[in-house]
């Protein structure tokens, strides 16, 4: 841009000069990208489109984007806008064609050199299309020009599989009954359909007969088609012309009708649940192979869409009022819980479940450590309420039907309880005490799995068409009658009695919660050797659970302690734990209990390697009603410890 100047006068020549710039414009920058480069009829990809300014500190305003295929067949849905990673999809008004084949989003934003803007959106391939499939991308604003982005997909051709499976209302018969037989195809490849299915089905022995008429056929969305089909019936065969194609899809609507009409059962009955179960102990998927995942099989797209389908069922049958679960085994694993909840949530699904649940059992799962780091660490990774939903722990080594048992002696070392009635209580109020700890309230609590399995005839793991499915030889057995509730004779053990009233803690103030940062918290008493500065002893932010905790610390040499008096307690068996963090390099850093009876018992802190480690007085036996707890110090300058969630529990 060019610009002149002119200066004049009456008495004097013109005299001029001029000088010239060069205006930058913002350059807009767009980039397009897939999940993949080749898609399969009936399968669904994610395209991602990134748009920035390229000029230093220029800005392109109101930027928009636009998107179209060129082909038919193609269907654009879950359309996402973020701007600099906020979601800002709401804000921006965003416009589809009929054919969903194309959008335009008109942002309101500028991007300015250091900001990003970035579309996601779904596709659906729904028909199989030779050649290339090219995806154009464009983005301009109000003061810079339009750039595109182009992306080339192809189709590939998928041989599909049908499954079927036939099921008889009941095994015994008599001359002249009815029997009423149910067949269920499913199209078990993903992406991939089977068109124009056929089903036929013959008795194998005379006597029996087909009873036309009584043939019907229905959709996976649960119509009735019986009329659409061309039937072909004799005396004991038929044959049913569906014209009906299956697909991934149909499996899809398949378990969404099946939650919600299971579900609808329960309530035209009265019945709601309170809680269901989308699979059990599903770490390895659900629905093979679809919805597999481990090994060979990474990507949890499709485990994710399942469950997905069958949340939403439940959902359209019983609403909120309903808690979804989603199990896992080996509760003591956190990698394994990680991984899994990872891939799940990570699909874009925004899978609506309310409760993780756990299988744990000491003998083949972990410590109780190992289970309390993963329920703590899920619990707040996922912002979800964690539950245990199988648990149980051997009364004794006896086997009740001569048969063998699920639990050894090799696992009662291993579990860390003895085979006992008061060993199998000791585990369950354990396991109640690492519940109770989870932070914000998190733990809702256990299920024994399975209490009322006791030696008797008939009651056993498996069925003589079970065994013969996995190929198993073994003798027909009840593994499980040393880990029941009852004895082999049916009554009760004492340990049954946890559940009647659950354990409370008895700690006043446990978390140190009630009263923010301060030196004196409720319900503590604090001593400080002479000398020693009333800040040495104070609640933090950052603690094990909840928003606060209790520290120890000085630039000079202290001695400190917090305790308080328990009063009130009916005598018997105690146990005393708290979480800490410390340096351990005190001359005596101890958690400890006194005046309760018998002599004091004290625990040392353990240097805190990686994080909050929780220390435990266990046996405390109280026999005058009361106790004191706390934790003493004597500490060298720059020592410090943390201390959280203390707990006192009658066993």
């Amino acid at each position: 841009m060019k610009n002149t100047a002119v200066a004049g006068s009456d008495n004097t020549e013109d005299d001029q000069d001029e000088n010239t710039v060069v205006v930058k414009p913002p350059v807009l920058k767009i980039e397009k990208s897939t999940a993949h480069k080749s898609y399969k009829e009936g399968q669904s990809g994610e395209y991602k489109i990134r748009v920035t300014q390229r000029n230093e500190n220029m800005t392109a305003h109101q930027v928009v984007v636009e998107d179209h295929f060129e082909q038919e067949g193609m269907e654009i849905s879950q359309i996402r806008v973020k701007y600099n990673g906020e979601d800002i999809t709401k804000q921006c008004e965003i416009i589809i064609d009929e054919n969903l084949r194309k959008f335009k989003i008109i942002t309101g934003k500028d991007v300015s050199d250091k900001d990003e803007l970035m579309v996601i959106y779904q596709t659906a391939f729904k028909k199989m299309i030779t050649g290339d499939i090219k995806n154009i991308a464009e983005s301009y604003s109000d003061d810079a020009d339009k750039v595109r982005d182009d992306q080339v997909v192809v189709m590939e051709a998928v041989q599909p599989a049908l499954m079927i499976t036939k099921k008889v209302d009941k095994t015994t018969y008599k001359v002249g009954d009815i029997c009423e037989y149910q067949l269920v195809v499913t199209q078990t490849i993903k992406d991939a359909i089977a068109k124009n299915i056929v089903i036929e089905d013959q008795l194998s022995r005379n006597g029996a007969k087909v009873v036309k008429n009584s043939i019907k056929i229905y959709a996976p969305d649960g119509s009735d088609i019986t009329r659409q089909c061309t039937i072909t019936a004799g005396e004991n065969k038929y044959v049913i012309e569906t014209g009906k194609n299956l697909s991934y899809d149909e499996l899809k609507t398949t378990l969404y009708n099946y939650m919600k009409n299971t579900l609808n059962d329960f309530k035209n009955q009265g019945v709601v649940p309170d809680m269901v179960q989308v699979g059990n102990e599903t770490s390895s998927g659900i629905l093979w192979d679809e919805g597999k995942i481990g090994g060979d099989y990474t990507d949890f797209t499709q485990l994710a869409e399942l469950l997905n389908q069958a949340i939403s069922g439940v959902r359209a049958s019983v609403g909120n009022q309903t808690k979804i679960v989603l199990h896992l085994d080996n509760g003591g694993n956190n990698s394994l819980y990680r991984w899994w909840f990872d891939g799940v949530t990570g699909c874009g699904f925004d899978l609506d479940f309310d409760i993780i649940g756990l299988t744990y059992y000491p003998m083949w799962h972990g410590t109780m450590d190992d289970l309390q780091y993963n329920l703590n660490d899920i619990s707040a990774r996922y912002n979800k309420d964690v539950m245990i939903v199988e648990t149980a722990y051997a009364f004794t080594l006896a086997d009740g039907d001569g048969l063998g048992s699920s639990f050894s002696p090799q696992d009662e070392e291993i579990g860390g309880y003895p085979a006992s009635v008061q060993g199998q209580k000791d585990f369950m109020s354990d396991l109640e005490s690492v519940i109770l700890n989870v932070p914000g309230n998190r733990g809702l609590g256990f299920f024994y799995w399975e209490p009322e399995w006791i030696p008797v005839e008939g009651a056993y793991w498996g069925t003589e068409a079970g065994k013969e499915y996995i190929e198993d030889n073994g003798i027909l057995s009840n593994p499980w009658d040393n880990l029941a509730l009852f004895d082999f004779n049916g009554n009760a053990l004492e340990s049954i009695d946890i559940f009647q009233t659950p354990e409370q803690n008895l700690v006043t103030n446990p978390g140190f919660e009630i009263d923010g940062y301060t030196n004196s918290p409720t319900g503590w008493n604090v001593w400080l050797d002479d000398g020693v500065n009333g800040e040495t002893v104070k609640t933090e932010g950052n603690g094990f659970d909840g928003n606060y905790k209790l520290s120890f610390w000085n630039e000079s040499a202290y001695g400190c302690s917090i305790y308080q008096t328990v009063t009130g307690l009916e005598n018997g068996t105690y146990t005393l734990s708290a979480w800490v963090m410390t340096n351990a390099n005190q001359t005596v850093n101890q958690l400890y209990v006194k005046n309760y009876g018998g002599e004091e018992m004290n625990q040392t802190l353990p240097v805190s390697d990686l994080g909050w480690n929780k220390v435990v007085i266990d046996n405390i036996q109280i026999t005058n009603g009361q106790c004191e707890l706390g934790i003493y110090s004597i500490a060298n300058g720059g020592d410090w410890c943390n201390i959280d969630n203390v707990m006192l529990r009658k066993k």
